[in-house]
């Protein structure tokens, strides 16, 4: 299934397995967990930019942070969306990402369509990580991200942003 929704070539299956077990490793996150979520996040993950080795990175952190794989699917699947319709609309909302993540709208806007989707999500997490819970709430009701499951997910990650980090480079 994850090779199905990355477009990972069979070759490449055994890199994929080191990077799963090295993470595990180093994680408090068991490689049946992390495969877990990779799998729920796979799809999505992949449209918005990741590479199979990000999405471990990223599922190994939402599994080391105990984030059960569905909520990890609907937080990111809520995050992308949004992230894509406010490049795709512009104005106000792609301002609001854009302050969010740090950049300048044209910036966003190159970011999201080159597919840069691992470093916009490692920008908007640090940015966040950056500001008290007050502003990180009205940073996340600004974005329309406000459901409880998601903007939970978003400030544990946002408060282990060098977990995040951490495991984007032992999967690479």
């Amino acid at each position: 299934g994850f090779m199905a929704q990355t477009g990972l070539a069979p070759k490449y299956l055994e890199n994929l397995g080191s990077s799963l077990a090295y993470v595990s490793i180093k994680s408090n996150a068991t490689e049946a967990e992390i495969l877990s979520v990779s799998r729920e996040i796979a799809a999505l993950s992949t449209g918005a930019g990741l590479s199979a080795d990000q999405i471990v990175g990223l599922a190994g952190t939402l599994a080391a942070l105990r984030i059960p794989a569905e909520r990890s699917r609907g937080s990111l699947e809520t995050y992308f969306n949004t992230l894509r319709r406010a490049v795709a609309n512009g104005g106000e909302d792609l301002q609001n990402f854009a302050t969010v993540v740090g950049v300048t709208t044209d910036q966003l806007d190159n970011m999201v369509r080159s597919g840069q989707g691992a470093e916009v999500l490692e920008r908007f997490i640090t940015q966040l990580n950056s500001v008290d819970s007050v502003a990180m709430t009205s940073a996340l009701d600004a974005l329309n991200i406000r459901q409880l499951r998601v903007s939970n997910t978003f400030t544990r990650r946002s408060q282990n942003v060098d977990t995040f980090r951490e495991h984007m480079e032992y999967a690479h």
